[in-house]
């Protein structure tokens, strides 16, 4: 059997906010960092790609 436990902090002064989308300029700027391939780079973040 798993278990998870942890401490939870919350502050009603916090603030969420989302990510946009990525370009393709950044995506090629990963894979460069990475050393990955662009194509790989592109499938494994195609949700986060503005089309």
């Amino acid at each position: 059997a798993a278990s998870v436990s942890g401490y939870y902090f919350g502050n009603e002064n916090a603030k969420y906010f989302g990510v946009g989308k990525i370009t393709e300029e950044q995506v090629k700027d990963f894979a460069d960092r990475k050393k990955m391939d662009f194509e790989t780079a592109k499938k494994w973040l195609r949700p986060n790609i503005n089309d």
